[in-house]
């Protein structure tokens, strides 16, 4: 909390006045959105009134692709979709997410043009990449688990496969103007993106996701019915752009700097008895909470 400082005539002044201002780089925000989209794999059928995204199912994420599934020779490459003919008798009654496998492996900026939206320059539509890591577990009728062998066919067998999802989404933001001719470069941020003569904004993608449940299934591609696996996401994203822009600040000198302190593990219920009843986790709120 700042103390000492005072309001008269529209200025702020406090015990020490103002000696210059200094220019500096700030990360400025033109445009932003959140979204909540649930993924679906493409081969369950989804209630009509309820809103989902089809996504492609589970892919093989095992380093060399997974040569058996139980005593069936089944050959399914890496990055390739974890499917099999129907026909064969793997056994494979249902599917499970492994619990604590799911996460967010990577979130990939792929593509960044410039857009003009009713005669108004300065939107861009974004291509982001999402990726999903898993591991599978296979059982049969009986629940029980159903090992895998990943390849070469003389590899250990596993209780899981490991797998991943995909998701590419677009959206249409204002990022604004930037001047043709104008190149970036900085090794102040790793870009995914290609910055280039268009002098594009920057992209910040944050994401929670979490898997709501496996899929198992059947395709028919040709004349081949396959049986297929996949996992239904539920993905929270904030997207924002941005630009590094001068601007000047009111400067008061360098900044003071404190001793450290050495910091001495002490008794942890003496730290347990300074804490303060959590009422409020004991009991719903009563109002919205302010955003």
């Amino acid at each position: 909390m700042q103390e000492n400082l005072e309001i008269n005539d529209g200025y702020r002044h406090s015990d020490h006045d103002i000696t210059q201002y200094e220019c500096i780089i700030a990360a400025k925000v033109y445009g932003r959105c959140k979204q909540q989209d649930c993924l679906r794999p493409d081969f369950i059928p989804g209630e009509s009134e309820v809103e989902s995204i089809p996504i492609k199912g589970s892919y093989c994420n095992e380093e060399e692709g997974i040569y058996k599934i139980g005593d069936q020779i089944v050959n399914i490459p890496k990055d390739q979709l974890i499917k099999y003919d129907a026909s064969l008798p793997t056994g494979v009654s249902s599917v499970n997410v492994v619990d604590e496998s799911f996460g967010i492996e990577e979130i990939k900026i792929i593509k960044e043009e410039p857009l003009s939206v009713y005669d108004n320059d300065g939107y861009w539509k974004i291509t982001i990449l999402y990726k999903f890591t898993y591991k599978l577990r296979f059982y049969d009728s009986g629940g029980n688990v159903i090992n895998i062998t990943p390849n070469p066919p003389g590899s250990a067998q596993k209780e899981y496969a490991c797998a991943y999802s995909l998701y590419e989404k677009e959206i249409v933001l204002f990022g604004g103007i930037g001047q043709r001719g104008v190149y970036i470069g900085s090794n102040l941020f790793s870009n995914q993106g290609a910055y280039g003569p268009q002098n594009s904004p920057y992209v910040l993608v944050q994401a929670k996701a979490s898997a709501l449940g496996p899929n198992m299934g059947t395709i028919t591609e040709d004349t081949t019915t396959y049986t297929i696996f996949g996992v239904t996401i539920g993905l929270f994203t904030i997207i924002k752009l941005y630009r590094l822009v001068n601007i000047s600040v009111p400067a008061k000198g360098c900044g003071e700097l404190p001793d450290c302190v050495q910091i001495t593990p002490g008794d942890p219920c003496s730290y347990f008895n300074d804490l303060e009843f959590p009422y409020d986790e004991f009991d719903p709120p009563s109002s919205e909470p302010e955003c």
